[in-house]
């Protein structure tokens, strides 16, 4: 799912970004959720009503060097 949802915010980037620019949105089911001013405030939000794994919360900025976030653990690296 969380391929699926990144494949649809690329294919979508231009309208999404005309309504969330700069935003940290929620996408679901190839669908967006919301948009919201943190990271944080857009996770907690997905929580209530979404899966951990079925939703990505992605930034919608033109700096693409903005749009990558790096999560490190002891035991798995995600990119």
């Amino acid at each position: 799912m969380i391929r699926e949802n990144y494949k649809y915010f690329k294919e979508h980037f231009d309208e999404i970004y005309e309504k969330y620019p700069e935003k940290h949105v929620i996408v679901s089911h190839n669908q967006i959720l919301g948009g919201y001013d943190s990271f944080i405030e857009a996770y907690d939000k997905a929580l209530e009503t979404e899966t951990p794994g079925e939703f990505n919360v992605q930034l919608c900025s033109k700096d693409e060097t903005k749009m990558v976030n790096h999560y490190y653990s002891n035991n798995v690296v995600f990119k």
